[in-house]
Order: structure tokens, then C-alpha cells, then sequence
């Protein structure tokens, strides 16, 4: 109807068949996942990469530093610096990739260098 599309209509309508169709289930057979959940899950991984509170704030699009830290303080305070420990949450979640990230200080290989 050219009307903006709800939260819940996107939810209910797109995001929750998608991950029933990929699996992404609760045991109840249930969508596992919120838009929400997943905005929580992505801001906690930028914490425990190390990102500034102030970077999390304007990522998250929160309306200052301190709203996340009110939020989100806790886990600054626990938080692990290594690759593995974020590489681990994103694998549980969305099990392995290829290319699990481009800018890791891992050796590469490349078609191209050998041509």
C-alpha cells in the first residue's frame, strides 16, 4: 500500500519464516531470533572485540555514551580481548564460514598471486 513496513510485520513476516526455513528454531519450533535479539548479540560482540564505548554507542545508534553504558557496563568490565572468544559466539550462532574475517592477521592464499 507504499505505507512503511511495522517491526512486527518484518518479525512476523519475513525474519521469522526465513530462520524456520534455514532451521534457526527453538525447540518449540519457534522463530529463535528478534531483529532485537540480534542488535544485542552484535553490541555485545563489539565489546568483547575491544571497541571503545564511545564506537558502540554511534554503531548501536544509541543517543550517548552513557545510555550504553547503563545498558551495556557490565560486560565492559568482563569483557575478553581475543579473537577467539568473538569468533566462538558468532560460530555458535551462525556456525562456520569460509571467510570467518577478512581482516584477521591470518595467512591468506590467493588465486591471484599465482598468475
Amino acid at each position: 500500500t507504499g505505507t512503511p513496513l511495522s517491526y512486527a510485520n518484518i518479525r512476523n513476516r519475513q525474519f521469522g519464516p526465513l530462520q524456520i526455513v534455514l532451521g534457526i528454531v527453538a525447540p518449540d519450533g519457534s522463530p529463535r531470533f528478534t531483529p532485537h535479539t540480534l542488535r544485542h548479540f552484535a553490541v555485545s560482540l563489539w565489546i568483547d572485540e575491544g571497541a571503545s564505548i564511545k564506537q558502540v554507542s554511534e554503531w548501536a545508534g544509541h543517543e550517548s555514551p552513557e545510555f550504553t553504558q547503563r545498558v551495556y557496563g557490565h560486560l565492559f568490565k568482563g569483557r575478553r580481548t581475543d579473537r577467539s572468544a568473538a569468533s566462538a559466539g558468532e560460530i555458535s550462532v551462525l556456525g562456520a564460514t569460509p571467510a570467518q574475517h577478512a581482516n584477521d592477521d591470518a595467512p591468506k592464499s590467493s588465486a591471484l598471486s599465482a598468475t
